[in-house]
């Protein structure tokens, strides 16, 4: 986990009430330190915190979306943690390929796929597992999103 991440984690946590503090303050904080972190100008970054789909909003669902998406795309280097951000708070929407060979969700996969690996050479693997959609999975207990399949 890096600085940024705190920050967002921080400005997620300020502004649904769970922790007291500025979320603006810690929002910009954490583009700034993520920006910097990825040799990008100041100026830069100053344009960038202006922009309508960055600036601070006045609506709690609409500085929350903001958050999460800052937060997602600061996590363009560590793929894992950015999907699992996704499925934690459905920002951004990703939505599945139509025609995909797993038409029948909604959303990217719950869960990382088992390797084939672990399938061919693992005489105690379950082949209940196989069975069912082993790429897609089902939500798992924490993912507690509606209408996500």
């Amino acid at each position: 986990m890096n600085a940024a991440q705190v920050w967002f984690i921080k400005a997620e946590a300020f502004e649904r009430g769970l922790a007291s503090g500025d979320p603006r303050v810690a929002y910009e904080r954490a583009i700034v330190i993520s920006m910097l972190d990825n040799a990008i100008a100041q100026a830069d970054i100053d344009a960038y915190l202006q922009g309508t789909e960055v600036a601070w909003d006045s609506g709690t669902k609409a500085n929350l979306e903001k958050i999460r998406l800052q937060n997602w795309i600061s996590l363009f280097k560590q793929s894992v943690e950015a999907w699992s951000e996704v499925r934690r708070t459905d920002v951004p929407a990703l939505v599945n390929i139509y025609n995909d060979y797993a038409s029948n969700h909604n959303r990217p996969p719950f869960r990382m796929a088992y390797p084939a690996n672990e399938i061919a050479f693992n005489e105690s693997f379950s082949t209940n597992v196989v069975q069912i959609d082993i790429f897609y999975g089902d939500q798992i207990w924490c993912d507690t999103r509606e209408g996500v399949y």
